[in-house]
Formats: C-alpha cells, structure tokens, sequence
C-alpha cells in the first residue's frame, strides 16, 4: 500500500500518527471483475440491520477479510463508541496494510443539545479517542459526518457524508480547500438512484465516491428499515 500525501501539512500529521483533519490519499491498484468493470473492496461497518453478540460481530469481520473485504467504516456515533472498540479488537493481529479504516467526526452524542460538534479542537480529540479505541495508529480516511447539519463550514481537507447528493455538489463548488472523498447513503438504490446524476460531476472533480446502504437500509432485505428511519 501507498499513501500519497495532498499536503507537507498533512504529511506532519501522518508522521504524529493520525490524519487530523488532512486526508492522506490512498493510491491502490484494483481488482478488475471477469465480466468487467471495477471490483471495489468495500464493506461499510455500521448499521447493518442486527445486533449481534461481540464475539459473532469480531467472527463476522474475520470472515469478511478472508473473503477478500478490506475496507471498513465506522464512526463514534455508532453505539457511542461501541463500533470502533469491536471493530479494533476484530481487526487486532491483521496486518495494517492489508485493511483500510474509515471514520467520521462531527456527530456524536444522543442528546439533541450535544449531538453535532464540528469544532477544530473536537474534530482532533475524537480523532484520537476513536484511534484509542480502535487501537490504531492511523486512520486511512477521516469524512465529516452528517454535512447538513454543519454550521461552521469545511475548512480541512476531509471525506463529506450527507443523506442526499444534491448538497455535495453546492459544498464542493464553494469549498475553498480540495476535497478527496464523499459518501451517501440509500441514493445508489433499486428503488432510488439519484446518485448517478451527480457521477459526472464527482467524475470530473476527481472525487472518490462511496454508495452507502445499497439495500436500503434493510428495505430490500426480508428485514424492516429501523425504525428511526421510517420510509415515507
């Protein structure tokens, strides 16, 4: 694996031993499919519909990495922390180079009051809380969570995570630092594709995009959608 840094800023941060705020851009080759077309190594590891007993959640991402998925995705908002430590222990004794991490910062707590913080200096702390955790040295993608809820603006260079995809588009073309990465979810759907409007857009600005919950949310599976998350 080699990371190519956007900035010598960012650069001091990875040698400090996590990526505070600055992305630090991954470059890999990927995996082409028999019948054409990328094969993108990814599983996002979030609300996937169950709660499962650590132990079963710690087998199920060692399966997953002897199937090949390297990429995992998590956030302090998931479980309040509780993602991040069972993923860490799953991923303990794997080689760091054979995975890739995914974190958010921004939202965090259950009360409405202290949910969302998107502040410098907390943006920094919850990047080493979850690197505690996670027992990590590095993160390979930090992503602000939940953009629309954002009041302060992005002034880093960061991954950007939104429900929709028509907010990415306003933010990118008024951010005046580049950005690397964004993630939305339920948009690359059966029942929704509003995603792919917004692919050539993100195609030219050189954009990684990231598909989140392509089964809806447990819509397309025999499954309900949580119920937080009631369909309209």
């Amino acid at each position: 694996m080699r990371l190519l840094f956007r900035s010598v800023e960012a650069q001091r941060h990875r040698e400090r031993g996590l990526v505070a705020g600055h992305l630090y851009v991954l470059r890999t080759g990927t995996r082409r499919r028999k019948h054409g077309g990328r094969k993108p190594p990814v599983l996002g590891h979030c609300h996937c519909g169950w709660s499962p007993a650590e132990d079963e959640a710690q087998r199920a991402v060692r399966k997953a990495i002897d199937w090949g998925v390297n990429y995992f995705d998590t956030a302090p908002w998931y479980g309040q922390g509780k993602s991040e430590v069972v993923l860490g222990k799953a991923l303990g004794g794997v080689a760091r180079d054979s995975f890739y991490v995914a974190n958010k910062v921004g939202r965090y707590e259950c009360d409405v009051e202290r949910m969302f913080d998107f502040s410098g200096r907390r943006t920094l702390d919850s990047v080493r809380e979850s690197l505690a955790k996670m027992r990590l040295a590095h993160f390979d993608l930090v992503q602000v969570m939940c953009l629309h809820a954002s009041q302060n603006g992005i002034r880093e260079r960061c991954g950007l995570v939104s429900y929709g995809a028509k907010i990415f588009r306003e933010v990118i073309e008024k951010s005046p630092v580049e950005l690397d990465t964004v993630l939305t979810y339920c948009r690359g759907t059966l029942f929704d594709d509003s995603l792919a409007e917004y692919l050539p857009f993100f195609e030219r600005r050189r954009l990684g995009v990231i598909n989140a919950a392509p089964l809806g949310m447990g819509l397309l599976t025999s499954s309900p959608p949580p119920d937080w998350h009631p369909a309209s």
